[in-house]
């Protein structure tokens, strides 16, 4: 959860710059400030804040107003100004930042404290593994299939577990641990809102903790109980839509956009985190305007920390009928943003999985063997004849090309040389930027995941005036390059098809 946090900030701000790291040093602290936790595309409050804050129309400021104020102040060129606010206004979801992590992950500790409560005590503090690896150590494997779709589903029964265990957790780590924040001021008490009322409607812990034991024995993990505890489906409450304020009208303060949540808006994170709720896209607007609610806040924040275990699907696959993709996971975008990658899924070891008891049949055995196929081929000991790459430029349509994949120091001056004209990135990793030194080795252990070639049409001018901070840069990307480029990709494919 953390590391898919932190790669939704990297990722958010490499958007802002047009997927160029390298105008990632011209955001300054007073920027990052500014942006935290604001929601443009959702708030118009959000929006007309930021939009007089780019200053777009070079209105004269003070000094102390351009210190205090203006967003990306050591970016003057006009150009790119305008479209980083062009992607800057598309973002729906809260902005995370490393101080609203910081906040958030007093949230994430509860769930936390509920989850360690399915794993027995570590006893070799030395190999400490994490809670996702350690549930994945108990997964039953008695039921026959595929690694990547056995993988998928413990990922998606992960999610559920998470789920619950976050949007109960208050109730059931109890005021030993952590609570809700108390009301701040006049202004939060409004009126109370349909669905779960607190105190009343909300199950013992006994019964929340007797459905959670139960949720993880039906999602196929081999937890111990102990003695004497009952587990079982018990009836929970049901939950009405509702959200905090109750009318829509107003945003949230930026201090409740983060952090532990408050006691008011406990029946709005209710419903935000229910399955009902979480498997519908999320409507912004609720009435006349658009604004930042409670619910909303506590959807965004569980899915900057969870999104990677709901990276892509599979199918399961039957035994007289393979599918071909199997390796193959669809890309999954995170909140709001097509152009944001997926987070990075965790792979959980063969290895790790306790293995059930299970006697395979005859007309079993055929799918047993087809299920192991792909650890043999993404083994150190077999590289692929041939590897699939894509190249993108602009707004031409890609285009997929298979290689024939030669020896690594012919494959590694290859994808050096390649580099230098386009970047390189995985789009199973977020569209993490290679460089061309790590693309065999990308191959070598995922055969069948194409990595993406896209041409680098966004260059250095060289030019700088005296005593200007900022870098100036302008796009390259007419007919003539685009020739240049995709004559420059045929010659090299050719060189590389003679050797």
């Amino acid at each position: 959860p953390i590391l898919c946090y932190l790669h939704l900030i990297r990722e958010t701000f490499i958007h802002l710059m047009g997927a160029n790291s390298d105008l990632l040093s011209l955001v300054d602290g007073v920027t990052v400030r500014l942006l935290r936790s604001r929601a443009p595309k959702v708030s118009d409050t959000d929006f007309k804040f930021l939009e007089r804050r780019m200053n777009l129309e070079n209105v004269e400021v003070s000094e102390a107003d351009t210190k205090d104020e203006i967003l990306f102040r050591d970016i003057e060129d006009p150009d790119l100004r305008h479209s980083i606010w062009n992607r800057l206004k598309s973002i729906s979801y809260p902005i995370p930042t490393l101080e609203s992590f910081f906040k958030d992950r007093l949230w994430l500790e509860v769930g936390q404290n509920v989850m360690q409560q399915l794993i027995a005590p570590d006893l070799n503090p030395s190999q400490r593994s994490t809670i996702d690896e350690s549930l994945g150590e108990l997964y039953n494997t008695s039921v026959p299939m595929s690694i990547p779709f056995r993988q998928h589903h413990i990922r998606s029964q992960l999610f559920e577990l998470w789920r619950f265990s976050l949007q109960y957790g208050f109730e059931m780590t109890g005021p030993a641990y952590h609570r809700r924040l108390p009301r701040t001021g006049r202004r939060s008490q409004h009126r109370r809102m349909p669905g779960l009322t607190r105190g009343l409607n909300v199950p013992d812990q006994s019964i929340l903790w007797q459905y959670f034991f139960w949720l993880a024995k039906e999602q196929n993990f081999d937890i111990s109980v102990a003695e004497g505890f009952q587990i079982g489906p018990a009836q929970l409450p049901s939950i009405m839509a509702c959200d905090y304020p109750e009318d829509g009208e107003e945003d949230v303060t930026m201090g409740r956009r983060h952090g532990k949540p408050y006691t008011d808006s406990a029946d709005a994170d209710c419903f935000a985190l229910s399955q009902d709720a979480l498997s519908e896209p999320w409507v912004a607007k609720q009435s006349t305007a658009n604004s930042v609610t409670a619910g909303f806040v506590r959807r965004s924040v569980f899915e900057a920390f969870f999104s990677y275990l709901k990276a892509g699907s599979l199918e399961w696959p039957v035994a007289d009928s393979p599918s071909p993709g199997i390796g193959n996971t669809t890309e999954m975008n995170l909140p709001g943003e097509s152009m944001i990658g997926e987070p990075p899924i965790p792979v959980l070891s063969e290895r790790n999985i306790r293995p059930a008891a299970f006697a395979p049949t005859a007309s079993s055995a055929p799918f047993v063997e087809q299920c192991e196929t792909p650890t043999a081929m993404q083994s150190g000991d077999s590289r692929p004849s041939f590897i699939v790459m894509k190249f993108y430029f602009l707004d031409q349509s890609v285009e997929e090309r298979s290689l024939t994949y030669l020896e690594p120091f012919v494959m590694n001056r290859f994808f050096e040389r390649l580099s230098t004209k386009f970047i390189i990135s995985n789009p199973g990793r977020n569209n993490r930027t290679l460089p061309g030194s790590s693309c065999c080795a990308h191959y070598d252990s995922n055969n069948f995941s194409p990595l993406h070639a896209t041409w680098r049409f966004y260059i250095l001018t060289g030019s700088e005036e005296p005593g200007n901070k900022s870098r100036k840069r302008r796009r390259e990307g007419g007919s003539d390059e685009l020739i240049e480029a995709k004559s420059w990709l045929e010659n090299e494919l050719g060189e590389l098809a003679k050797q």
